[in-house]
């Protein structure tokens, strides 16, 4: 029963982007704020948090009550002179998101491999709520709104984007992620050069040539499991395509750095109890949450040539930051001597999440620089690009400890996630920088 009030209730929510082409943008801006104003001080109050999962019962605030309006708001900034696009982005979270939660769990029996809380028939319930109910939410907003690119294809596309996105393990809530990457794609793929006109290196033969060895030795290696090292490949292929080989040789000296840097002093490490899982071996989740940003934005610099520069300078800033991250947290735990909270600057034990080490800030600074440095030399980039990225990668690194001592510690992120999220500061932090 409380299960389907809160279904209910999440479905009902997307009548309100009815609003949207009739009201101004500002009037939108401002009314999600209100929303999420009501979700943080009113509601819990007014309900007794019985539309709460119990297991968000003991923070302040129910992430999903949260991330519901907080992501239309964002979607109205984003989005504010094409907001047709938060329907989309709105139609996906609202339909798509229920109905793969009833039929997942009522019918669903095959595991997806990268997430056993989630099923193929659920995620294909969610690909087709979210593609039908978009579809008849697009019938009752005010026609003029549309884009004269939109079609059909386009929503497709967008739908498997954001099918995939529910489908990934360790977000902070599936209402924050789900419509962000729905209106994103659509958005991309609406105003972005068509992927028949996007230009071919011409070396491109040579480049997936040498990304296959790449996942074949990767794979064989043991240092990452076949569906890491077909992800990473896939990545890698992109990054190779929109940034050449300067982008691709950002890749592999992060696998490199991160896999050397993951062995040194291991046996210490593990004495300690704070050595990766696994053995440090590799997924998918390692592979998209440290180069999934990079491969993003090559695909993005390829649809969007006029912007090539910058978003490849971004790709590469987002790699840094991965690698400065990871010689941070790996050689900074082993290092390190002094461990302080990142928020209050009290001293904390080795490996705790949010506490960093004059060793371990050292160590990301080289690291990011070991990743800048090459690139501009490839590329034929200024040093200027150079500062730029170890600059981003630096910041970046410091909203991952951030994240850590705050989303992760509370339970809301995996340390996957947060590596996502810090990778794409990083890249962002290069937009505004260059």
């Amino acid at each position: 029963m409380f299960e389907a009030l809160r279904r209910i209730v999440h479905v009902s929510m997307v009548w309100f982007a009815l609003a949207i082409g009739r009201w101004d943008p500002i009037w939108i801006t401002l009314s999600a704020a209100l929303a999420l104003g009501l979700n943080l001080f009113v509601l819990p109050s007014l309900t007794s948090r019985t539309l709460e999962k119990s297991e968000h019962q003991r923070f302040r605030w129910d992430p999903g009550l949260i991330s519901y309006p907080l992501s239309v708001l964002i979607m109205s900034l984003i989005f504010w002179e094409d907001q047709f696009f938060i329907v989309v982005g709105w139609g996906a979270m609202a339909f798509g998101d229920p109905a793969a939660q009833y039929i997942g769990s009522r019918y669903g029996r095959k595991k997806i491999p990268w997430n056993q809380d989630k099923t193929y028939l659920g995620s294909l319930a969610f690909l087709i709520a979210s593609g039908l109910g978009t579809v008849l939410l697009l019938k009752l907003v005010p026609q003029e709104i549309i884009p004269s690119e939109w079609s059909l294809m386009i929503l497709l596309v967008a739908m498997l984007a954001a099918t995939l996105a529910e489908s990934l393990p360790g977000t902070i809530n599936d209402n924050l992620l789900v419509p962000l990457v729905a209106s994103g794609v659509a958005w991309a793929f609406c105003f972005g050069l068509p992927v028949s006109e996007w230009s071919l290196p011409e070396e491109i033969w040579m480049g997936a040539g040498t990304v296959g060895v790449f996942v074949l030795l990767s794979a064989f290696s043991g240092k990452i499991d076949w569906a890491g090292a077909v992800t990473g490949g896939i990545l890698a292929f992109l990054i190779f395509w929109a940034g050449s080989w300067a982008g691709l040789g950002s890749l592999f000296l992060l696998f490199v750095l991160g896999t050397t840097v993951s062995l040194i002093g291991r046996s210490r490490k593990a004495e300690w109890g704070i050595a990766q899982e696994d053995s440090g071996k590799r997924s998918v989740r390692h592979a998209f949450s440290n180069a999934g940003v990079a491969g993003i934005l090559s695909v993005l610099a390829l649809a969007f040539p006029q912007d090539t520069a910058p978003l490849i300078l971004a790709s590469v800033a987002s790699l840094a930051t991965a690698t400065s991250d990871t010689c941070s947290s790996e050689l900074g735990s082993l290092y390190g001597k002094r461990f302080v909270s990142v928020l209050t600057w009290k001293s904390g034990r080795r490996g705790e999440d949010g506490l960093i080490s004059l060793e371990g800030t050292v160590a990301g600074v080289f690291g990011a620089m070991l990743i800048a440095v090459p690139f501009v030399l490839v590329a034929g980039n200024s040093w200027t690009a150079a500062a730029v990225i170890v600059a981003a990668a630096v910041g970046g690194n410091l909203v991952d400890s951030l994240l850590g001592a705050t989303f992760q510690a509370w339970g809301l992120m995996t340390n996957d996630t947060v590596n996502f999220t810090a990778t794409a500061f990083g890249a962002g932090g290069a937009l505004l920088l260059c």
